[in-house]
């Protein structure tokens, strides 16, 4: 059984869902990430990329379930994008 959701679109941006930690295989790492985004690359949880901006981080399923109620209370990132929701998480 795999522990990661199927890969979007490696070449632009994506996501996975990563349960066990460095205890199972994710998906192959791009070539772009440096030492400390590989870290991140295996990080339970869900790890979100862009591969444009060379960008890689995770959530903890706590802090991904309050964005998702964040963005379900409020639709102002349909407009605004959603740098502004995110912001919260990654930059703590």
């Amino acid at each position: 059984m795999q522990n990661y959701s199927t890969i979007l679109d490696q070449t632009t941006w994506g996501i996975h869902l990563n349960f066990e930690g460095y205890f199972a295989s994710p998906p192959n790492t791009p070539p772009w990430l440096t030492q400390l985004q590989q870290q991140d690359w295996q990080q339970r949880g869900i790890v979100v990329w862009d591969a444009d901006l060379h960008i890689v981080t995770h959530l903890h399923a706590g802090y991904a379930l309050e964005l998702l109620e964040q963005l379900h209370n409020d639709t102002a990132w349909k407009i605004n994008g959603m740098v502004d929701p995110l912001a919260k998480f990654f930059f703590l």
